[in-house]
């Protein structure tokens, strides 16, 4: 029972809160709980209140009108969504969709409490904007990869990331093609092109990694295509 108000102290003092924009933010804030697959927002649907990730992970992504997906980021503890903000800025809907990967606890700020702190707090202000510049950054980088990187390239930079320095990863064809922006056929294709120059063996929803280092040195070739 301690832990949220525990947590609204330190969101206060991250924020750089005075009592009264504490106490506005006490007075607008609330608990969710999440279960695995829970579809956080929807494309078109407006955003009601700004959210903080106090624990779990979400994954933003989108749809073109084929049904391909690309991920284009996750929020993990402490994160806050650049498409939340921007919803509530514009009043439109959201550009994308997000979606619970794991069991998620997030403390939701009304719309209304959203825009008086905006209003009325600079240390709010400061951590929106940054968070948003961040957040930015880090689209703009997805952008570039699938844009001008090679496929192989991309692919070997996700499979290092995914596997984090351990031999082996559990995913599907059809789940990198997904975090990629591209069809199975093509992350198919690539991966047996890494699996007969050595660098990984292929299972059944599974990688065993067998040259790191090779991977990494052609993630550092990346050049236009």
């Amino acid at each position: 029972m301690s832990e949220i108000p525990t947590f609204i102290d330190a969101l206060a003092a991250r924020l750089k809160l005075d009592e009264r924009e504490k106490s506005t933010l006490v007075a607008a804030t609330a608990t969710v709980a999440l279960p695995i697959g829970f579809g956080v927002f929807d494309a078109g649907v407006p955003c009601r209140a700004y959210t903080f990730v106090r624990s779990g992970r979400i994954r933003v992504h989108q749809l073109d009108a084929r049904g391909g997906e690309i991920t284009l980021y996750r929020l993990g503890p402490g994160d806050t969504c650049v498409l939340n903000t921007a919803s509530l800025l514009s009043g439109d809907g959201y550009a994308a969709y997000a979606t619970t990967e794991t069991v998620v606890d997030a403390v939701t700020l009304t719309a209304s409490g959203f825009a008086s702190l905006l209003a009325s707090s600079d240390g709010f202000r400061q951590f929106v904007f940054r968070s948003c510049g961040e957040r930015i950054s880090s689209l703009m980088r997805v952008v570039r990869e699938v844009a001008f990187e090679r496929i192989d390239v991309r692919l070997a930079r996700r499979i290092l990331a995914i596997a984090d320095g351990h031999a082996r990863i559990d995913i599907t064809h059809a789940e990198l093609a997904t975090e990629l922006g591209t069809a199975r056929e093509v992350v198919s294709r690539n991966l047996g092109k890494l699996e007969r120059d050595g660098m990984l063996t292929l299972g059944r929803g599974r990688i065993e990694i067998h040259d790191p280092q090779s991977l990494a040195a052609l993630e550092r070739s990346g050049s236009t295509r």
